[in-house]
């Protein structure tokens, strides 16, 4: 029994090994997706339940095992400990399984936001745009989830994920320019995220660029609807209303085409984990 039980983890953790490798060769290939970094702790997190679920299977016939090797039968308080140690073991072995399911729930929501909106992100090639994904940042495992350059200007774009709905099934938030009202809950947090990210991208390029460069932040909730009570604060969108949103920005004064290909360049170069040629 325990060497059935120490093979399969062997092999998950063999497994585990090969993903990681497999995320850090396709992390730096070109033509970064989006969700890619997303999608590998998405995979890990998938691991992470088959492990400890083999674990929640094994404890119990292991600690019953264990009592069968006595031969006779044990003292009361001997039975009494393995049983109380048995039980703790379970418990600490289910409590760990429901984490890393509530975890592997939240990255896959995640990730299929990402998905979505860079789908819609990578569709407004036709009005002059381009957008990157999985942009790394200065920071242990500091990401831009997309950057999108064109005749608009620069955007460092958030997506974030909600899976939850009110009791009437409606999938609405109101943004009054400083929140966003999710049903009852009221947040602020993805805004501030959004100007932090937008400020993170705009010193990096504009140190890259080697001139002032303005990176505007905007939010995007794929699968909701925004309804806007004030047109003050950041853009706030849905997945679905991306395409109008662009399609309806003018031209930036200053976004040559020049500048819309160095800032490219740069943003291709950092995706490929590539140094910026020199003068470019």
């Amino acid at each position: 029994m325990a060497i059935a039980s120490l093979s399969v983890l062997l092999v998950l953790a063999f497994w585990r090994g090969r993903v990681v490798r497999a995320h850090r060769r396709g992390a730096r290939e070109p033509g970064r997706g989006p969700g890619l970094a997303r999608r590998g702790s998405l995979e890990l997190a998938a691991l992470d339940v088959a492990e400890n679920a083999a674990l929640g299977v094994v404890v119990l016939p292991l600690a019953a095992g264990g009592y069968a090797a006595f031969g006779a039968t044990p003292g009361s308080d001997t039975v009494a400990l393995a049983a109380a140690i048995a039980a703790a073991l379970q418990t600490w072995a289910l409590w760990s399984l429901w984490l890393s399911l509530r975890r592997w729930s939240r990255l896959r929501l995640g990730y299929e936001a990402e998905l979505a909106a860079g789908q819609e992100l990578n569709a407004l090639g036709g009005l002059g745009y381009v957008a990157f994904h999985d942009v790394p940042l200065d920071g242990h495992e500091a990401k831009a989830d997309h950057v999108v350059v064109g005749p608009g200007g620069v955007f460092a774009v958030r997506t974030e994920a909600r899976g939850r709905q009110d009791a009437q099934g409606e999938r609405e938030v109101t943004y009054d320019g400083v929140s966003l009202r999710f049903s009852r809950r009221r947040e602020t947090a993805p805004l501030e995220r959004a100007v932090a990210l937008a400020g993170r991208v705009r010193e990096w390029l504009c140190t890259e660029i080697g001139e002032p460069l303005l990176v505007q932040p905007l939010v995007v909730l794929p699968g909701w609807q925004v309804r806007r009570t004030d047109v003050s604060g950041i853009p706030v969108l849905a997945a679905s209303r991306i395409q109008h949103y662009f399609g309806r920005l003018r031209p930036r004064t200053g976004m040559s085409k020049a500048l819309i290909e160095r800032v490219a360049q740069c943003l291709e170069a950092r995706c490929r984990g590539a140094a910026v040629p020199a003068g470019q």
